[in-house]
């Protein structure tokens, strides 16, 4: 789990409640490779604003949300699920799924 999916903020705050010390290599290697998937997702909703429509938007805002909630990212999950929710081409399933994403988190 936090190893294979570089959950870098989650494993810090399990850490902290467990009182746990941090394997600080492991860490950076869990941000790094964080670092290297935002800018992706980043450089990807860059892309689309540029040459996509609004609803590959919409997925790609979809996909860094879903990213920060698989690391264990809750604030920026959700206000990247709230992103998401505010695209013009969201319809109501899609609103809906998205606020039950951020109940889930």
């Amino acid at each position: 789990g936090i190893k294979k999916n570089s959950m870098a903020p989650w494993y810090e705050e399990v850490c902290k409640d467990l009182k746990w010390t941090v394997d600080m290599e492991l860490l950076v290697a869990m941000k790094a490779a964080n670092e290297e998937s935002l800018e992706k997702l980043n450089k990807n909703i860059e892309f689309v604003k540029e040459n996509q429509g609004d609803s590959e938007l919409k997925d790609a805002l979809v996909d860094k949300a879903a990213f920060f909630s698989r690391i264990g990212d809750k604030a920026k999950a959700l206000t990247a699920f709230a992103d998401a929710e505010n695209n013009k081409t969201a319809s109501v399933q899609t609103k809906m799924d998205l606020a039950f994403n951020q109940v889930r988190l």
